[in-house]
């Protein structure tokens, strides 16, 4: 409900006004069936940006800190992540993210979208923003579909 709300109501309006997105290649997403999209990442907005133009719920793994904040803010941003169906996961190393990888796993099993930054950030160059190398490590059963997403903003 969350997730909605903010997409058409609360944030996406704004987001869609401000930044006028201009896609191509959405027919390569599959409407229906477990996919994960790999996206290019400068800054926290572009999550906001691929959730707004992807015509079906994403769900993130968003870094745990952003589940441990204090304060107003940190209580804020907590509901936030949560209301909008995001996954903490911890990214000190090892097993520790395992938990948020079996969400992960479980939401494709579901049927659902997964969104990923696998490089964790991206590049400019020549005024784009271009998607940065990185890899993901999760068991590959058949039907999941891998879509790479990689979207150009003019930088004026």
């Amino acid at each position: 409900m969350w997730y909605s709300l903010c997409k058409y109501v609360l944030i996406g309006p704004a987001l869609r006004l401000l930044g006028r997105p201009r896609v191509e290649g959405l027919e390569h997403i599959p409407r229906t069936g477990p996919v994960i999209i790999a996206a290019n990442h400068l800054a926290f907005i572009d999550s906001l940006y691929l959730a707004l133009v992807i015509p079906r719920p994403l769900t993130f793994l968003a870094k745990q800190e952003y589940f441990a904040g204090t304060g107003l803010r940190g209580r804020c941003k907590r509901w936030f992540f949560t209301a909008a169906g995001q996954v903490p996961v911890d990214r000190s190393g090892g097993d520790a993210a395992a938990d948020a990888l079996a969400a992960a796993t479980g939401i494709l099993d579901g049927g659902g979208a997964w969104a990923i930054h696998p490089g964790a950030h991206g590049h400019g160059m020549g005024g784009s923003i271009v998607v940065a190398p990185g890899r993901c490590a999760l068991p590959w059963p058949p039907g999941r579909r891998w879509c790479p997403w990689s979207w150009t903003v003019p930088i004026t």
